[in-house]
């Protein structure tokens, strides 16, 4: 009896430590880009939900080039999850697939992808 409760107290840790591998980030949320970005050119918002599948993703892309005046193109689409990997499908409007890496601390968001021929490097907080 003994044996048997060890042996299910050392399964059930084991059960989650492999549900807290950084293989499942949650990004669920809106996300702003932050200032120790380390590139231009990145998504200034992103925002994912995680219902359905393929699951809903849209961002904001600043295009204007000064200051004095902020233009956004947004852009809607879904996404496929693999681990740390997402495969990024725009359909408003309608862009190329791309992937995006992913990696999350706390309320930390680091991204990697290559966007109009560029490849960023973005941080991003999760908004409260």
């Amino acid at each position: 009896m003994k044996q048997t409760v060890v042996l299910f107290m050392f399964s059930v840790i084991i059960l989650l430590l492999a549900g807290c591998s950084g293989k499942n980030v949650q990004l669920e949320g809106k996300w702003k880009l932050t200032t120790d970005s380390e590139t231009s050119g990145c998504f200034t918002r992103m925002s994912f939900l995680e219902t359905g599948d393929p699951k809903p993703i849209s961002v904001y892309e600043r295009t204007d080039a000064d200051d004095t005046y902020e233009s956004f193109q947004v852009w809607f689409g879904v996404y496929v999850r693999q681990d740390d990997q997402l495969k990024i499908m725009f359909n408003e409007p309608k862009t190329d697939p791309f992937t995006m890496s992913i990696s999350r601390n706390k309320n930390d968001l680091s991204v990697q992808y290559k966007w109009k021929s560029q490849l960023l490097t973005c941080s991003y907080s999760l908004e409260q």
